[in-house]
Order: structure tokens, then C-alpha cells, then sequence
């Protein structure tokens, strides 16, 4: 049986096409939302007190992901604007969660309103309580994990 390299070469690019195009298109893939985690840290008299990490664009209604990894827990509150394109600033600044603390080593996501306030950007307001420092990773959008623990 004699094979034509050509046509195999066309056959195999135009199925491995379709898969990235199902995949890129799939609702899990669209819903996925602002799910990059971005570091912060915060070490108390060192750091600017409050500490706020930088705003982020909220894509979906999704719980804010934190996940604090060295020093302290964090405790932190979900903080909602609505950035506005022709003025550039933040407007209607509001809280959207109340204050949780998550423990060191612990993936948490924060329920919050920040969507449904009507606003289009997030940031995390962070205190590391009575300990001196806390450091970890967030994300203004988060994906579903049955390990994660619900902050409310």
C-alpha cells in the first residue's frame, strides 16, 4: 500500500485545526474569564498600608480566586469599579465582599458582586492581620475546582 505524504501531511494539519478551533470555542474555554494569577505581597510598615493589588478586568460573575503562600493568612476584600474608557479612571468604587481571611497554603475563592454591581474591574484590598507579612497569588475570575474553599 502506497502512501501519499502530501495528502497525510494535508488530512493530519486540517485535524489538528478543527481540534484547536473546538477547543478555542468550547464553553469552558469562553468561560474561563481572568483566571492568570498574578502575585502580591505585603510586609506591614514596609508596605504601603492599605495594600491594594492593581485592578484587574472581571470578565464573569466567578468567585475571585487567593491564594496566600508564604508568612500569614490574608486578609483581604474583593474591591469593585467600573473603569471608564473616555474619562480613563475608576469609577464607582465599592466593596464587594466582606473581609475574609484565608490561611497560608489554602486555594480560596471569594464570593462577590462585583459583576453584578455593575463594575468591570477588581482588586484586592490586603492585610495580613496581626502577622507582618503575607505573599501569594489572586486572579479576578476563577475556574471550578471542588478542592478550592469558599470564602463567603
Amino acid at each position: 500500500m502506497r502512501f501519499n505524504k502530501t495528502k497525510l501531511l494535508s488530512y493530519g494539519i486540517v485535524l489538528s485545526m478543527t481540534a484547536v478551533s473546538m477547543l478555542s470555542t468550547s464553553p469552558l474555554a469562553s468561560a474561563a474569564g481572568n483566571v492568570t494569577d498574578e502575585e502580591y505581597s505585603y510586609v506591614k510598615g514596609l508596605d504601603e498600608d492599605p495594600c491594594y493589588t492593581r485592578w484587574r478586568e472581571k470578565k464573569n460573575t466567578s468567585k475571585v480566586y487567593c491564594y496566600p503562600k508564604k508568612y500569614a493568612a490574608t486578609s483581604t476584600i474583593v474591591k469593585g469599579s467600573y473603569y471608564s474608557i473616555p474619562a480613563d479612571k475608576h469609577i464607582n468604587l465599592r466593596d464587594c465582599s466582606s473581609c475574609v481571611k484565608i490561611p497560608v497554603g489554602v486555594h480560596g475563592i471569594i464570593t462577590n458582586s462585583v459583576r453584578e454591581d455593575g463594575c468591570n474591574r477588581a482588586r484586592l484590598y490586603i492585610n495580613s492581620g496581626k502577622e507582618q507579612a503575607t505573599q501569594g497569588v489572586w486572579s479576578p475570575d476563577s475556574t471550578a475546582n471542588s478542592s478550592y474553599v469558599v470564602f463567603k
